[in-house]
């Protein structure tokens, strides 16, 4: 602004600050707000007022739950049917319609009722950046829906004795407890995930995996199989892959775990440029609890697994 137009404005009768303010304003638009720290700065204040209780966006820095400086990057192939952003505000609102690998307790609800639609998709904005690329409009574009503040659900009243067959199914005839502990441990978790904290998915998503288990399947948790040069195949949970091979858990003819480690040169194929290995779509878990148990049974087993909330 030159100094002939600021004459202008005191003869027009604006005040010296008045000027200053204007002189300020013309150097204001100047800022670059193409950047994910100006887009969605009000997104990183709702994170730092709630978020990092339990979260960071710090590489490697652990809270009390996961970091999430990676979560843009992440989160775009959690669920292939859904973009980044939408998956996002899907686990802020509804956390507990998709539980995420090896995830642990819960997150807490009634958090988000002092805070607007728009804070909401800012926040989602701000999250979405970290590790990836969002457009504003994208962000725009979502739908909060009516009555997303996470209100607190109502208590649920459980029967006590839908716990308690549930819990001796678990035990027992359904033989849950021999792949999937009710703590976490990683020494505990080799064949199936902790069920410590899984009463946080709704009883929909519960039925749905032990009913239909091949509907999902985390990766880590996919039976492997790999064909060998030396005729044999061998069939395991994959835990590593390395420059030169794979880790797999497999199981021995006495029950027991072992990790393997299986070089590429060594698989059948490997120099002809064939698949060194596949990875299973079959879950490991039975697919025939309709049959094994009555619709009474699975339903009291939901009923224990709903009262796993994690601690």
């Amino acid at each position: 602004m030159c100094l002939s137009s600021i004459w202008r404005y005191i003869l027009l009768g604006l005040s010296p600050i008045a000027v200053s303010l204007i002189v300020s304003y013309g150097h204001y638009t100047a800022i670059d707000t193409s950047s994910p720290e100006i887009r969605f700065a009000r997104g990183k204040f709702v994170f730092n007022y709630l978020c990092i209780n339990c979260h960071t966006v710090i590489e490697g820095d652990r809270s009390l739950a996961p970091s999430l400086h990676d979560i843009g990057r992440i989160a775009s192939g959690r669920r292939p049917q859904m973009t980044a952003p939408e998956y996002i505000l899907e686990s802020i609102l509804e956390p507990g319609v998709f539980r995420a690998p090896n995830a642990v307790g819960g997150m807490p609800q009634g958090l988000l009722s002092k805070f607007s639609p728009n804070d909401v998709k800012q926040l989602v904005g701000f999250l979405a950046t970290r590790g990836a690329t969002v457009s504003h409009e994208e962000i725009d574009a979502l739908t909060i829906p009516i009555g997303y503040s996470m209100r607190p659900p109502k208590e649920q009243n459980f029967s006590m004795h839908q716990v308690l067959l549930g819990e001796s199914i678990f035990r027992g005839k359904g033989q849950c407890l021999s792949c999937h502990p009710l703590q976490q441990h990683p020494a505990l978790t080799l064949q199936g995930p902790s069920l410590l904290a899984i009463g946080v998915l709704k009883a929909d998503a519960l039925r749905q995996a032990i009913e239909e288990p091949n509907t999902y399947i985390a990766r880590e948790y996919r039976q492997t199989t790999i064909r060998r040069q030396d005729g044999l195949v061998t069939i395991g949970r994959l835990v590593q892959e390395t420059d030169t091979g794979l880790f797999v858990i497999v199981e021995t003819r006495t029950k027991d775990l072992v990790k393997v480690f299986v070089a590429f040169s060594d698989m059948e194929g490997f120099e002809e440029g064939d698949a060194k290995y596949a990875i299973s779509t079959q879950s490991a878990m039975p697919s025939n609890y309709k049959n094994l148990l009555t619709a009474d049974e699975i339903s009291a087993l939901i009923v224990f697994l709903k009262t796993r909330q994690g601690g």
